[in-house]
């Protein structure tokens, strides 16, 4: 009888204790379709490890790739009737081979991951449509420089960031604490001769366009813009404070919130490139994660990319593990940008990775420094400030709102 029941629910795709209970407590009354019984074969040879699978189609196209701590375990899900989702069963319908990469740990499988999707842009991963996107904010290459958003970073540029409009946010209120221009026209450094716009009569710009502002003054603003992205000045910051002051002290409660919320973009923005850029100009950084079972896991990092990763096991000493992965670490040769050219989403993960979870460095040169007067000075405030402007919604008028 026993054998009798286990061979009716293996062909619901339920071949563990876990899918068996997976399926009591979904109680779906349909089977795994003709597909997901037909591939279900494909999950045969997936090894239990962690790392990265690839579903391919019948021409070698890479159709989706994910990440799994157990690798046969998840692949085989995708062929048990908890799998409902409708865009992997069309995925399914087209796969005829599971390829896996098995890695040392979760870090290494989610960065190899990134290079996956991004090389081979599988049409089933919401990511493969921008793998890699990121948005910075720069000064413009010319005699009175003007702040733009751009794909591509360089000296002096702010980033990254997730979406063009969240570059643009942060833009934003960078021109309400600094006096650059706003306006996009190519202003020549002899005899500019336009006419001044409305932004001239109303005293936020001083109209270098016609020659009113010569370049020497206006360079005092640009100075300012790359000493706050390098964290040697918050002064940009303390001027929007001071406003958001200057408004809750006379009673204009939700101007005050405005330039508050505005605060809060451009301090988060700040601290989130200051941060990231430390750690992508870092040469070599050696960090050691407890994996829950008595040993550690390990990764090797050169200028914002994972060069090495491995495991030290219950029992096993770390140390010598730590010097064998730095010897055969990949060469990272720095390049341009804040980041030296490493993927912003990789760098992320990194950050991520280096501090949560318990994680410990056992090497690191030069130090992992940020800049004092960086945007981590003002991360606990920008904290605190989204959490008001989540809570408040609208505020009301007798309710203060400075800093």
């Amino acid at each position: 009888m026993l054998h009798h029941l286990l061979e009716r629910i293996g062909n619901l795709g339920v071949q563990s204790l876990e899918e068996l209970l997976q399926l009591v407590r979904d109680r779906a009354p349909h089977r795994p379709t003709t597909t997901q019984r037909r591939r279900r074969h494909l999950a045969n040879d997936v090894p239990s490890e962690p790392g990265v699978y690839l579903f391919r189609g019948g021409d070698g196209q890479v159709l989706y790739v994910g990440t799994s701590g157990d690798l046969h375990r998840r692949v085989r899900s995708y062929f048990t009737a908890g799998e409902k989702r409708r865009r992997v069963r069309d995925m399914l319908a087209r796969a005829e081979k599971v390829d896996t990469v098995v890695c040392a740990h979760a870090l290494e499988a989610s960065v190899r991951e990134l290079a996956l999707i991004a090389a081979h842009r599988p049409p089933y991963n919401r990511r493969s449509r921008n793998p890699g996107r990121a948005y910075w904010v720069v000064p413009t290459a010319e005699a009175f420089p003007r702040l733009s958003v751009v794909a591509t970073p360089r000296a002096g540029a702010l980033g990254p960031f997730g979406s063009q409009r969240a570059a643009t946010d942060v833009l934003d209120a960078a021109l309400d604490a600094l006096p650059l221009r706003r306006c996009t026209i190519r202003i020549p450094a002899r005899n500019p001769s336009a006419t001044p716009c409305a932004l001239h009569e109303l005293g936020r710009c001083a109209a270098p366009c016609a020659g009113l502002q010569p370049a020497e003054d206006y360079a005092p603003a640009v100075h300012a813009w790359g000493d706050l992205v390098a964290g040697r000045d918050d002064g940009p910051l303390r001027v929007l404070a001071t406003e958001v002051d200057d408004r809750s002290a006379g009673g204009r409660y939700e101007a005050a919130a405005r330039a508050r919320d505005r605060l809060a973009t451009l301090a988060a923005g700040v601290d989130r490139g200051g941060t990231l850029a430390a750690l992508a100009g870092i040469d070599e950084l050696v960090g050691a994660r407890p994996d829950g079972r008595g040993g550690w896991e390990l990764a090797v990092l050169r200028h914002g990319r994972l060069a090495a990763a491995g495991n030290a096991p219950r029992g096993v000493r770390p140390m010598p593990v730590v010097e064998a992965l730095r010897t055969g670490a990949q060469t990272v040769l720095p390049g341009d940008g804040p980041l030296r050219g490493a993927p912003s989403e990789e760098v992320r993960i990194l950050h991520r990775w280096l501090t949560t979870g318990g994680t410990r460095l056992v090497y690191c040169d030069p130090p992992w420094a940020e800049p004092a007067r960086g945007g981590g000075a003002w991360r606990e405030w920008a904290d605190r400030a989204r959490e008001a402007s989540h809570r408040t919604g609208d505020r009301s008028p007798d309710e203060p709102a400075g800093v």
